[in-house]
């Protein structure tokens, strides 16, 4: 590649500020038996939650929508939501869930429209042959939608297979595809990568009645391009996947194994996470929690310095309670290293999503069993002078050949320098907000500076 043709890019996308974050606002929504299981961002930049009662709060729905500071724009019980992950809006603006149903009607599931004050505008419904269990919803990039789950068929002998269907557009079924094995292999997410393909993601049951990670990427007309499995002798299921910002995927979910491809694991049933490159090779993995019974349902966001954040269900790592899950989120580095790790408040997280402003609000509920209440939370960056100063912090000259100078009025203690893959090539401490870097090989590097109080700055720049 000939850098030199790219300065300009670089130049305005070298900048990513990052700092342990804090709550700013949380609130219960609804009444008692109350939950929220997804968080929607829309278009402008306003936030739909969405879930429903359990059963012995008399079941129903719960949809609100707010706006980035928790100011309450609409709050709708009839937004329809069969779905774990099953609310999105396309490019049209509308907003979209899927909900089915099963015998003793014929099994059947349906796409709804509404608009952005929550009405209903529209639906189409797809009657099914098979019994089906929808746990995702993904807008494509085309307009349309590809809805995925398991489905069990006759043939089957009541064994779930993992099953998914694009819907354009238009709304008619574009293609159907079933993902089978003789033990089962239920798909619980989804999602489109940039090259336009399909990554779904479940368990495999094994003939020993344990589990895999199963990940598999579909080609735009549902074709299987390659299938992979991760685990160790126990159970494993994966509940989130996601395209990381160099390329490489990243799956979550939860493990009892303690090895195989499994490591490290402490405690009984823990978070894990595997990120893979394009043909599914793992490339790593780790356990992000050390609690009794951690879990994650939450969608895994990818963050533009190669890093994510991931919200979990922890058990006991963060305040050693034996009794209670706590909402707990994390943010990790391009090298898969703790950035930073919040512990909050008791409940089940169930959804995360990424705010303008570089906060997050995470949803799910809280309160004692029997008497729960949909939640949610924002945390973000209180701002004090030397973050000010923080934000202003560049490198020059950018490319370099040699010397690369810090511009700021911040003094940092040390750096760490990656490739764009999350390799770690240098860490060195900082004299004079400078550094010799005429080593390296020509090449896009991500690099961490850290003052001596641990605030951090992430930048990027170009060796020729």
């Amino acid at each position: 590649m000939n850098f030199k043709t790219h300065i300009i890019v670089f130049f305005f996308i070298n900048f990513s500020f990052s700092q342990t974050p804090v709550v700013l606002w949380e609130q219960e929504f609804g009444d008692l038996g109350s939950n929220f299981y997804s968080i929607l961002k829309t278009n402008s930049g306003e936030f739909i939650l969405s879930g429903g009662y359990y059963p012995y709060a008399g079941g129903g729905r719960l949809t609100v929508k707010i706006d980035t500071n928790n100011q309450l724009i609409w709050e709708n019980d009839n937004i329809g939501s069969g779905v774990t992950k099953g609310v999105v809006m396309q490019n049209d603006g509308y907003i979209y869930t899927v909900t089915y149903s099963n015998p003793p009607n014929p099994s059947t599931f349906s796409l709804s429209q509404y608009d952005n004050d929550g009405v209903l505008t529209n639906e189409w419904s797809y009657p099914h042959a098979d019994v089906l269990y929808v746990t995702k919803l993904v807008a494509t990039q085309d307009g349309g939608f590809l809805v995925a789950g398991r489905k069990t068929t006759p043939e089957s002998g009541g064994l779930a297979n993992g099953w998914a269907a694009k819907i354009s557009a238009a709304k008619t079924v574009e293609w159907e595809t079933e993902i089978s094995s003789d033990y089962g292999k239920p798909l619980f997410t989804a999602t489109q990568t940039t090259d336009g393909d399909f990554l779904v993601a479940g368990y495999k049951s094994n003939e020993n009645e344990t589990s895999d990670f199963y990940l598999a990427k579909l080609d735009t007309f549902g074709n299987l391009i390659w299938e992979k499995e991760y685990g160790g002798s126990e159970n494993e299921d994966i509940w989130a996947v996601t395209e990381l910002a160099n390329g490489n995927y990243i799956c979550a979910g939860a493990t009892i194994s303690s090895d195989g491809d499994v490591s490290n694991n402490e405690g009984f049933m823990n978070v894990w996470t595997v990120i893979t490159d394009t043909d599914g090779n793992l490339l790593s993995e780790q356990i992000i929690t050390n609690g009794f019974l951690s879990f994650t349902e939450s969608s895994i966001i990818a963050e533009p310095d190669g890093g994510y954040t991931i919200g979990t269900m922890n058990h006991n790592d963060c305040f050693e309670s034996y009794s209670s899950n706590y909402f707990n989120i994390q943010r990790f580095n391009a090298a898969n290293e703790t950035i930073w790790n919040l512990c909050l408040t008791e409940g089940n997280l169930y959804d995360i999503v990424k705010t303008d402003d570089d906060g997050y609000i995470a949803v799910g509920l809280t309160g004692p069993a029997g008497a729960t209440r949909a939640y949610a939370l924002k945390i973000g960056t209180l701002l004090g002078n030397e973050s000010f100063e923080l934000q202003n912090t560049g490198f020059y000259p950018n490319p370099t050949n040699g010397m690369l100078y810090i511009k700021s009025n911040v003094v940092f203690d040390h750096i760490t320098i990656y490739t764009v893959d999350g390799k770690k090539v240098m860490t060195e401490q900082l004299q004079n907000n400078q550094i010799n870097v005429e080593q390296l090989s020509q090449s896009l590097y991500l690099a961490t500076l850290v003052t001596d109080n641990g605030q951090e700055v992430n930048l990027k720049f170009v060796k020729i």
